[in-house]
């Protein structure tokens, strides 16, 4: 009579499968030629994000004092500060739509062009990581998987707890649910109210940019599954 053979998992080969992963996971795709327009519009990004953020921190600064102090004038300033902040922070997401420009001028003249050279990057650059995976212990590649698949999960439910499910609503309509809601009850709300109010754009900001990362983790939660039904059905044709 077979006896049951436990499966078997060393530490070894779970630090293997996860340095293959964090490559996969992080790698970057080779930076093409940027044109005049596009640097010039990645340069003012840089310039108001970084404003943005200054003036986030000094948000939270003035806020302290205003609550240590007591402070009408200062609490009038970081009202004035947050509003200055949230139009910055408006101003950064418009730079995605200026970089766009070349791409639907090329999407129009040649509409597939775009999506085969970045198919042809992305298979270029996981091919190697993927063969890798194929050769480690199973075992130990299903373990990370799960790992991985219930963080990225919690990464997105943590998002979704400060902001929404912005992927089923939408920035901009979320921005405009929430200025029609604030909008008329803004002179009836207490002051500590309309501060914390005001937070709420800079969470939908941060679960906006949040949805590049989940990208990247739903791309290598794809090809780790997909290295393991290749090498189970290399197995089957074995046998």
């Amino acid at each position: 009579m077979d006896q049951h053979v436990p499966p078997s998992i060393r530490p070894a080969d779970i630090d293997n499968v996860k340095e293959i992963v964090g490559r996969l996971t992080t790698r970057k795709r080779p930076q093409r030629p940027k044109s005049g327009w596009t640097a010039r519009i990645e340069s003012a990004e840089k310039a108001v994000r970084r404003l943005a953020l200054i003036g986030l921190a000094e948000c939270a600064v003035l806020a302290f004092l205003s609550r240590v102090f007591d402070s009408h004038p200062l609490v009038e300033t970081v009202l004035v500060l947050s509003l200055l902040v949230t139009l910055l922070l408006l101003a950064a997401l418009i730079s995605p739509v200026l970089l766009s420009v070349p791409f639907f001028r090329t999407l129009y003249r040649a509409p597939f062009t775009p999506v085969f050279e970045s198919l042809s990057d992305d298979m270029t650059l996981d091919l190697g990581m993927v063969i890798e995976l194929m050769e480690c212990e199973r075992e130990a590649v299903e373990y990370v998987l799960a790992h991985f698949r219930h963080h990225r999960l919690a990464f997105e439910r943590r998002g979704m707890m400060l902001a929404g499910a912005l992927d089923k609503m939408g920035f901009f309509p979320a921005l405009v649910a929430f200025a029609m809601l604030i909008i008329p009850t803004w002179s009836h709300l207490d002051i500590w109210i309309r501060e914390l109010a005001l937070l709420v754009p800079a969470f939908y900001f941060l679960n906006f940019l949040s949805y590049g990362l989940t990208q990247e983790m739903d791309r290598a939660i794809a090809l780790i599954e997909y290295s393991l039904a290749a090498r189970e059905r290399a197995d089957q044709s074995a046998e």
